[in-house]
């Protein structure tokens, strides 16, 4: 599971993100910032407060499109991330957001994870904290049948 953020002069506006990020009660395998050609410092601020974060730098803005191009090749082909959670650069999850829709994949069950089969390795991890004493799952009543199941 990666995170991937296309940014273009989010200097003052990653750092929100990507600390909460870091705080994810599910922990990212990988983040990923795509930069657009930043020209207000958002590299160096990267490279100083952020080691960790994997940081594609284009040569020249090639607008949203092309960021998303780049971070979805390099997330999904070249790292074979099964999972690529995606954001602009002033989208600010809550902390225990990734866990929360984890656990959603995890009740919906086979009809998700059939279509990427390595997922299924993270399972055990995944139940280990969906099952957790006092953890809440928002959709376990698709499970139940209360509410339809997506068509994907």
């Amino acid at each position: 599971m990666a995170s991937v953020t296309v940014a273009y002069n989010a200097e003052r506006a990653l750092p929100q993100q990507i600390d909460v990020l870091l705080r994810q009660t599910f922990p990212l395998q990988e983040i990923i910032v795509v930069d657009n050609a930043s020209t207000d410092g958002t590299v160096a601020m990267l490279a100083e407060r952020y080691p960790q974060v994997t940081v594609l730098r284009m040569p020249e803005n090639i607008g949203q499109a092309g960021g998303w191009a780049a971070a979805l090749s390099y997330a999904a082909l070249r790292k074979r991330h099964d999972w690529v959670w995606t954001f602009d650069n002033d989208t600010v999850p809550e902390v225990g957001t990734l866990e929360t829709l984890l656990c959603g994949v995890d009740t919906l069950g086979n009809d998700v994870l059939r279509h990427c089969p390595s997922i299924e390795k993270q399972r055990r991890a995944i139940r280990r904290i969906c099952g957790a004493k006092g953890s809440s799952n928002p959709l376990k009543n698709c499970a139940a049948g209360q509410y339809g199941l997506p068509t994907w």
